[in-house]
């Protein structure tokens, strides 16, 4: 009886533990997030959204990914919530973290080269996922709530340029 209860207090404390992690620290400015085209055709509007299941990961919070883009440290997006920047057309390195109980982690390239870019990533059971989606979800903008971090600009690096 003694056993059992301590191994259930230590397991419900590391599967609380999970939401609680800090994934990755922003090093990057966000844009407001208003519907605006970029006004340079070498710049796309890049919209990233987090389509993790709620069932599998929104009860103990696992479904938070931490997203680095080009080696540096960019934002943590919840289940259902998106974000807005303007970048410099190009290939992106995200690499995407999420921890329920252990860290999955995954290196994807997405291709920003269309004047707006839709990224739509995703906890899976053992890993992350990355892709380009051509159309918004049905009830996107009812069913996603924006993150925010501030207006500033945001500039990221592409090979030595910085733009």
């Amino acid at each position: 009886m003694n056993r059992s209860f301590i191994f259930i207090t230590f397991l419900s404390i590391i599967v609380v533990g999970c939401a609680s992690l800090s994934v990755t620290q922003n090093e990057y400015d966000l844009v407001d997030l208003s519907y605006m085209t970029a006004k340079d055709a070498s710049i796309t509007k890049m919209i990233i959204f987090n389509s993790s299941s709620s069932f599998l990961y929104g009860v103990d919070g696992s479904g938070v990914i931490g997203i680095t883009i080009n080696d540096k440290g960019f934002t943590r997006l919840k289940i259902d919530e998106y974000v807005q920047l303007f970048v410099p057309k190009g290939n992106y390195i995200f690499d995407l973290e999420h921890i329920d109980i252990l860290s999955f982690k995954s290196k994807q390239i997405i291709e920003a080269y269309q004047d707006s870019t839709i990224s739509e990533i995703q906890a899976t059971l053992t890993s992350n996922g990355a892709k380009i989606v051509t159309q918004w979800p049905d009830e996107f903008l009812n069913d996603y709530t924006p993150h925010f971090l501030t207006q500033k600009p945001m500039k990221l690096e592409i090979g030595n340029q910085k733009k």
